[in-house]
């Protein structure tokens, strides 16, 4: 069984939307996020809009994590994915399906030990499209519920994934207490904001004048408590193409963060 490095104090953590559902170079994109993990070597991977072959791809050029979905058969889905050197999975996977989805979104969960120091990572992809802002909301409070769950036994969560969250349907759910937006906390850094952008991804064929841009892909982080961990460096990867097909990796940047325990 895998054990954490006693001597390790910086977590790393990736959470991508590869965009497996679409069918263009989609070989190629997953092996170059393949390779962009192996580059970074995160302890921690969350991927979202996964698909069968993708999946396949994966875990087979990843065989030094352990990785977590509800079903690798359905049509898509998201994971966890933890390296088998830097982390030990303790307790059991957890697996919330949201009553209200009409796009089968759930919440995955598990507990590991980094440096023998218990840490919960949640991950989801919530519903998408700005039609279903009601029951996205009703899904960001019941993931918030189960992070402030943890808080309250004085542990350590981490939640995201491409969380399809707009401003302003934060501002209405509102961050628990002690409760941290990981992008704030690294000080808002501009130059990576947005990880899905119409201005600088062609990716997906966009046929009107607007190029929209969105901060989808979120995370959070509890307690707030910098002497417990915090976030140190906040990254956006995947943003450039890819050489032998000339486009990105995925229509969503990644994000790549270090967490200093």
């Amino acid at each position: 069984m895998a054990t954490s490095d006693p001597k390790k104090s910086t977590l790393k953590l990736l959470t991508w939307n590869i965009d497996g559902l679409d069918p263009k170079n989609g070989y190629e994109r997953t092996l170059a996020v393949c390779e962009k993990v192996r580059e970074l070597k995160p302890d921690v991977l969350f991927a979202q809009e996964v698909i069968p072959l993708s999946w396949n791809t994966l875990t087979s050029y990843l065989m030094e994590y352990q990785h977590f979905c509800k079903d690798s058969m359905l049509s898509y889905f998201h994971t966890i994915s933890i390296h088998k050197d830097t982390l030990e999975m303790v307790g059991d996977k957890k697996i919330t399906d949201f009553s209200g989805s009409r796009m089968l979104r759930h919440l995955l969960c598990c507990e590991v030990k980094f440096s023998g120091v218990p840490i919960h990572l949640f991950s989801s992809h919530l519903e998408s499209t700005s039609q279903v802002g009601p029951e996205r909301k009703r899904q960001l409070r019941e993931a918030f519920a189960q992070m402030a769950a943890v808080q309250t036994k004085g542990e350590i969560g981490i939640f995201g994934g491409d969380l399809n969250l707009r401003d302003k349907e934060v501002k209405s759910v509102g961050i628990p207490s002690g409760m941290v937006d990981v992008w704030e906390a690294s000080g808002s850094p501009k130059e990576h904001e947005y990880t899905w952008d119409i201005a600088t991804n062609d990716n997906l064929s966009w046929e009107f004048p607007n190029k929209p841009r969105a901060r989808y892909d979120r995370l959070y982080l509890c307690p707030a408590d910098e002497k417990r961990i915090k976030p140190h460096g906040f990254t956006l990867i995947g943003t450039d193409r890819v050489t032998s097909i000339g486009r990105f990796p995925s229509d969503h940047y990644g994000i790549y963060v270090e967490f200093v325990c």
